[in-house]
């Protein structure tokens, strides 16, 4: 195993036991973050693209919710405006 794929392994534990719930984003580029995750933790959703998970959390949170992203720089690096 990678250490890539050992580090991530070792997030997606870390995020089931601290997070109510996680939206990876292209969960092919993440495959070992994703497989690491509890789903009798955490409420786990997957979308395609960053403009896709933050519709999910418009639609899931209130005023009172923490949202943490993390990594979205590939995703803002696929904007036509960045490249």
């Amino acid at each position: 195993m990678l250490e890539h794929d050992r580090v991530h392994n070792r997030l997606g534990q870390f995020a089931s036991e601290q997070c109510d719930t996680v939206i990876a984003i292209n969960p092919a580029r993440i495959e070992s973050f994703v497989d690491a995750l509890d789903a009798e933790q955490t409420d786990i959703h997957t979308r395609a693209s960053f403009a896709d998970a933050r519709r999910l959390v418009g639609e899931m949170t209130s005023d009172a919710d923490v949202v943490l992203y993390e990594n979205d720089l590939p995703d803002l690096l696929e904007e036509s405006r960045l490249l």
